[in-house]
């Protein structure tokens, strides 16, 4: 028996065989809402409702519901994965480029910071400690640019909107490691 199925993009596709819906089912392209009728019937139904595919759910994939219950003019030999499976999901271009900067950003505060303190300690030798006032500053550096790598990477994740809201936070510290004469990470800062 062949039948006419409407695919996730509302267009008509068929005749396709009884083997091929399950097929179809078990890819995730149809699911139980997906409207489908024998080829010369008048009246859709939902696939869940024949009994030929009751097997076919055990095993078929849950997918979005399969588009409206009438049928488009166009018809086709195979339908279209939904527009959500055919592409991966991409990041914003904006939310990417603030990323990568505060990742940029807190991988060279890091190594400015640990460069500061190094340099407080060993001139805190030679000047019998007074250098080491400027070790706070290096501190702040320091755990300025920890936070924004960790930050970065949380961005470049795969669920970054949650984080979305933090880079402000970030983009002001790295504003602020200025204080360590840190122009690179002011202008990121300022750019974020």
């Amino acid at each position: 028996m062949n039948y006419q199925i409407i695919g996730g993009d509302g267009k008509e596709y068929g005749p396709i065989s009884e083997e091929g819906v399950t097929n179809w089912l078990q890819e995730g392209r149809a699911n139980g809402d997906t409207r489908i009728k024998e080829v010369g019937a008048e009246e859709w139904q939902c696939v869940r409702d024949l009994p030929g595919f009751a097997s076919a759910f055990s095993t078929a994939i849950s997918a979005p519901p399969a588009g409206p219950v009438t049928p488009s003019s166009a018809a086709g030999q195979f339908p279209q994965l939904p527009a959500a499976r055919q592409f991966p999901q991409q990041k914003p271009g904006k939310l990417q480029a603030m990323a990568v900067m505060t990742l940029v950003g807190g991988i060279l505060a890091t190594l400015v910071g640990l460069g500061w303190m190094v340099y407080c300690l060993l001139l805190g030798i030679f000047t019998l400690g007074i250098s080491c006032i400027g070790l706070p500053f290096a501190i702040y550096e320091l755990i300025a640019g920890i936070l924004c790598i960790i930050q970065g990477s949380k961005l470049l994740g795969n669920n970054p909107d949650p984080y979305y809201a933090k880079t402000k936070t970030t983009a002001i510290m790295q504003i602020v490691c200025i204080i360590c004469c840190d122009g690179l990470n002011l202008t990121l800062g300022i750019v974020n």
